[in-house]
């Protein structure tokens, strides 16, 4: 969270609320609050993040809104996580595997002019963006895993 005034952020964390208050912090000029509460959950072994937004507008309403994200601390608690994993990195490849033959295919028996011109269409286009974002997600993991 943090304080906005004419667009500079400054973060009012470790301070007394009630200083605060005194002091007046959110003035006439404030357009919006944001405030970040993070949780841990040690039943479940998770960490949530609930950000409240109140939006301030000029006829004197507030408007919130409230978001929750949580994950887990160690995502990987079972053999079932490993499982689907595995299981969802099959069917990429599969998918990946089954768009490469297409694409040879295609350039064989028409040449790469002709190829791509038949290739080239919405379907194919909602592969390579499911298989690119698979990619993205693969590498994020393998980031957080320090690979």
């Amino acid at each position: 969270g943090g304080r906005r005034t004419h667009s500079k952020r400054r973060t009012l964390l470790g301070q007394d609320p009630w200083v605060l208050e005194d002091n007046l912090w959110a003035s006439p000029m404030t357009a919006n609050i944001e405030v970040l509460l993070p949780t841990y959950n040690p039943n479940f072994d998770m960490i949530t993040a609930t950000y409240i937004s109140l939006f301030f507008s000029s006829d004197g309403r507030i408007h919130k809104l409230i978001v929750s994200r949580s994950m887990w601390i160690h995502p990987y608690h079972g053999w079932y996580c490993y499982f689907v994993d595995i299981a969802w990195l099959a069917f990429v490849a599969n998918l990946v595997l089954g768009e490469v033959c297409e694409i040879a295919n295609h350039w064989r028996r028409h040449g790469l002019v002709d190829c791509m011109r038949c290739y080239v269409a919405f379907s194919s286009l909602v592969d390579w963006l499911n298989v690119a974002w698979s990619f993205v997600l693969v590498l994020h993991r393998a980031s957080t895993w320090g690979i």
